[in-house]
């Protein structure tokens, strides 16, 4: 029996363009992550390092900005359901912005179940 097909490693099917600017140090308080690019299977690892990162250094209260996100699948919207989760326990709270229509389709698919709202706009935007 022939083995499985194992996943391509070449750089073209292992990259995925994923920009992650954070914003509020180390102080606790307000941290706003604007994600760009595309939050999927390979790029969800890192943008989950990141957001336990901003929790383990104190922050309760998590701003996401996806309204450059150009392509969402279960892994990345995952990923922000499990840091909703965790916050909630912790007390705090995520606010997710767009429009980020890829995140829309999921969310409407899921319903409101997962506690994910897309706000009208980041801070300091009016």
């Amino acid at each position: 029996m022939p083995e499985p097909a194992r996943p391509s490693t070449s750089s073209a099917a292992t990259e995925s363009a994923l920009s992650i600017e954070g914003a509020g140090g180390v102080q606790p308080g307000p941290v706003t992550f604007t994600i760009t690019g595309d939050l999927d299977i390979v790029t969800a690892p890192t943008f989950a390092a990141q957001f336990y990162a901003a929790i383990d250094r104190g922050h309760r209260e998590v701003h996401l900005d996806v309204r450059a996100v150009s392509f969402c699948d279960a892994a990345g919207l995952n990923v922000v359901v499990a840091v909703r989760e965790h916050l909630a326990a912790l007390g705090g709270h995520l606010v997710v912005y767009g429009p980020c229509t890829p995140i829309e389709v999921l969310l409407a698919v899921l319903g409101p179940d997962v506690g994910i709202r897309l706000a009208a706009r980041p801070p300091g935007h009016g």
